[in-house]
């Protein structure tokens, strides 16, 4: 017995520098970014990036890092990713990133509802281990605990659930936001409440929609007038901007993916939407790729709602345009996915069901459509045939996607707008999308004419006659003719083929650049290629072209007939 308890004794004993020396580092590392902290507050970005870097270096677990971002604060750690400073906005980042926050849990309807229930328990131990563990389930619980805002019986249960949706913070918060589309008023305030706890800038547009609504009860607007000045701090009320303007800015940032609207620690894609008929939230799961594009998408649509022509006062731009933008980038991004789904079935590296699993994510197909699609995915007998029918489906999905974006869009300006905003960007594939959109909506009296001497002017008119042609300026067609100079050749090549497809009848500025570009083109190809340029009057006429293209093919050249 005494020789175990000195063994116990001496055992303590090796274990105590260890411990004190955890306790120290701890302190050291906790010391450091303090001091960043205090330093960045005060505006001395350099010392404060250089004690930032010092406890970078002695690498902290990811625990000492989460528990210093919530001392510091959240909304701390998002200005810093925000500021102009590109090292404070590298070292914001690097914080988020070192913190890894654990993945949620994604349980089902039943255990939610029952932790949901245990909330409303009078022992303190069973609803604190709800909690917890609804707050670890994170974004899939959002959803059972939104109907507690509207419960007026049960005060306690009602604090506990707004207390735990704030804790959530950003995973919840843009639920939150769709609760103030609801028909009762206690929701609205109880939501507008919690956004202002959280203090998450996504809401600001909801909130000043509230807070402008002629119609909304007095307490709500009260509620959500005080959560935007938590939120817009070093502002006051007058100095705040409309709701249409704070979603256009939001629109822009989620297309863009700027990091204060779309986090890169989020580890599931939820969109929520509130049923404005029953009355109730509904959630979606996104694919990773499209859920900017939705997020923007649904702020547009809210935007367009309150003024369908709305402009942005700095650029000129419209919403409509910034609209066909992000349907366009959606297309492009989960046909990419697609492609690199067929190249991972290509090398063995998934199966056929794995591809229609991938094919569900990224589309969010119905049952009936990926159970279709699966079936003939089973069913093909090579991996060229699945490549084949997918090159199929998604070609008829892109027109379908180009048909939705030119009924959707009020006129075609909007697309020639949303080029001339693609072309700035640098956004190449989304204008190259525009393009093709134009090459089939687009007519000859959108674009420009050449600037003609005085004397030939009167002679033109009269050419022209007497039909809209003539009193169309053509000034919207603009985008197109710049991009026929474009220094990405695929949006050369694809002006130039719009340009073919328009066939002006008359003299368009530009035109002289539409032949070389497409001899770029066809220089390109693999095989030998013919550039065949007719203008076709008659039946004579086609049917010399008919016989020439037969010619052509025949000798084992392929013929591009302009």
């Amino acid at each position: 017995m005494v020789k175990r308890l000195v063994m116990v004794a001496l055992a303590a004993a090796f274990m105590l520098p260890l411990v004190a020396q955890d306790e120290s580092f701890g302190d050291k590392v906790r010391q450091l970014l303090s001091e960043g902290t205090d330093l960045y507050k005060k505006g001395k970005y350099p010392e404060a990036s250089s004690k930032f870097e010092e406890a970078f270096q002695m690498k902290p677990s990811s625990d000492q890092v989460y528990a210093f971002i919530k001392r510091a604060g959240d909304d701390m750690i998002g200005k810093m990713m925000n500021d102009p400073d590109r090292k404070i906005q590298d070292i914001g980042r690097r914080l988020m990133e070192m913190a890894k926050p654990g993945e949620p849990f994604r349980e089902g309807k039943a255990v939610c509802l029952k932790y949901v229930e245990e909330l409303k328990s009078e022992d303190h131990a069973v609803w604190r281990n709800a909690f917890w563990h609804l707050k670890n389930i994170g974004p899939w619980s959002v959803r059972f605990l939104i109907p507690a805002l509207a419960d007026k019986q049960q005060d306690r249960y009602r604090s506990r659930v707004m207390l735990l949706l704030t804790e959530m913070g950003i995973d919840c918060s843009l639920g939150v936001v769709e609760a103030l589309d609801s028909k009762d008023p206690f929701v609205r305030q109880n939501a507008a409440i919690v956004l202002g706890n959280i203090k998450d800038e996504r809401a600001i547009a909801a909130l000043r929609r509230v807070s402008e609504d002629a119609n909304e009860p007095a307490e709500v607007k009260k509620f959500a007038n005080e959560a935007l000045l938590k939120i817009i701090r070093g502002k006051e009320s007058g100095q705040w901007k409309k709701a249409v303007d704070y979603y256009y800015e939001l629109a822009t940032k989620f297309y863009y993916s700027h990091s204060s609207a779309i986090h890169s620690f989020q580890r599931h894609y939820l969109i929520w939407k509130w049923d404005t008929e029953k009355d109730v939230i509904t959630e979606r799961k996104v694919a990773r790729m499209s859920y900017n594009e939705q997020l923007a998408e649904e702020a547009l649509f809210d935007l367009l709602a309150l003024d369908p022509e709305y402009k942005d006062k700095a650029t000129g731009l419209s919403a409509w345009s910034l609209l066909a933008c992000v349907h366009f980038a959606e297309s492009i991004e989960s046909k990419a996915a697609v492609e690199a789904a067929l190249q991972a079935l290509r090398y063995d590296e998934i199966d056929k069901v794995g591809l229609t699993r991938l094919l569900r994510d990224i589309e969010g197909f119905s049952d009936a459509t990926v159970k279709d699609l699966g079936g003939k995915i089973e069913a093909a007998a090579t991996t060229a045939d699945v490549e084949k029918l997918l090159n199929e489906y998604f070609a008829k999905a892109a027109k379908i996607i180009r048909a939705n974006v030119m009924g959707e869009l009020p006129g075609k300006r909007y697309i020639y707008e949303a080029l001339s905003r693609c072309l700035a960007d640098g956004n190449y594939l989304v204008a190259k999308a525009c393009i093709e959109t134009i090459a089939q909506m687009g007519r000859q009296e959108d674009l420009p004419a050449p600037p003609l001497p005085e004397g030939s002017r009167k002679e033109e008119e009269e050419a022209a006659g007497t039909g809209s042609a003539s009193k169309t300026s053509g000034t919207i067609g603009y985008p197109l003719i710049e991009a026929l100079t474009n220094e990405d050749k695929r949006v050369r090549y694809a002006a130039a083929n719009a340009m073919v497809a328009i066939n002006p009848q008359r003299r368009k500025l530009g035109m002289e650049l539409v032949v070389p570009n497409l001899i770029d083109a066809i220089g390109e190809q693999g095989v030998r290629v013919a550039l065949v340029i007719y203008d076709v009057q008659d039946d004579n006429d086609r049917n010399f072209v008919n016989g020439f293209r037969k010619l052509l093919t025949s000798i084992n050249v392929f013929p591009v007939i302009v």
